[in-house]
């Protein structure tokens, strides 16, 4: 019995030694590690958008950008209100870097306000804001027009509801909205015009789209844009 008391005394001598000197030996403080964290940056690929209407449906984008990544959403016809209602296929899918967008004549046609066209215009900007809040946005002017009596100009597309007068106007108020959403706003509409204040007559091949002498005009503005 005096043995394995003996014994029983040396294993708990023993124990007290090591937890005494564990104790000693290492730090038992909480240590809290901080972990860097990296935020993930959406990079994509050089890809240009042209989004609009019928103006740049008919833009031979592959003739005067030709090499470079370049896609055509412009739908014939389309206003603001059709091209706010198809985004995703018309530009989310693409994952575009820039987007350039140039839509709201079509609207005049069918006596929209100018308030409810620059509105929709809006609402699209920030719909592809944060949807893809990496592209960057150029906001174009609305084209004028030119309704002169040259033979040139066709009275079934040029029939009296589109006037450069409501164009200057809306194209007042983008200027508004491209400083308010950060946006670089592209003055197309003086960069297009005749000393008569009208759409020149060479750039246009009916008083309204526009001719392959307006396109080359176009591109020759455009192109800095899709440089910088």
């Amino acid at each position: 019995l005096k043995n394995v008391i003996f014994y029983l005394g040396l294993v708990v001598l023993i124990l007290i030694i090591f937890f005494i000197f564990h104790y000693i030996t290492f730090d038992h403080t909480v240590k809290v590690v901080e972990k860097e964290v990296i935020k993930e940056v959406k990079v994509v690929d050089d890809n240009y958008l042209f989004l609009g209407d019928s103006i740049t449906e008919w833009y031979d984008l592959d003739k005067y950008y030709a090499n470079l990544p370049i896609i055509n959403s412009g739908l014939a016809g389309y206003t603001t209100t059709g091209i706010l209602g198809k985004l995703d296929t018309l530009v989310y899918q693409y994952n575009p870097s820039k987007v350039f967008l140039l839509i709201g004549t079509n609207d005049l046609e069918l006596k929209t306000s100018n308030e409810e066209i620059v509105d929709n215009i809006k609402k699209s900007i920030k719909n592809i804001k944060n949807n893809r809040p990496y592209s960057k946005i150029y906001l174009e002017s609305i084209y004028p027009i030119n309704n002169s009596n040259d033979k040139k100009i066709d009275k079934t597309v040029i029939n009296g509801n589109r006037h450069n007068e409501d164009i200057i106007e809306i194209n007042k108020m983008l200027v508004e909205l491209a400083k308010e959403e950060g946006l670089v706003y592209i003055n197309m509409y003086d960069e297009l015009l005749d000393e008569n204040g009208l759409l020149k007559l060479e750039y246009t091949v009916d008083g309204l789209h526009i001719s392959d002498v307006g396109y080359e005009k176009i591109t020759d503005v455009l192109i800095e844009y899709i440089k910088e």
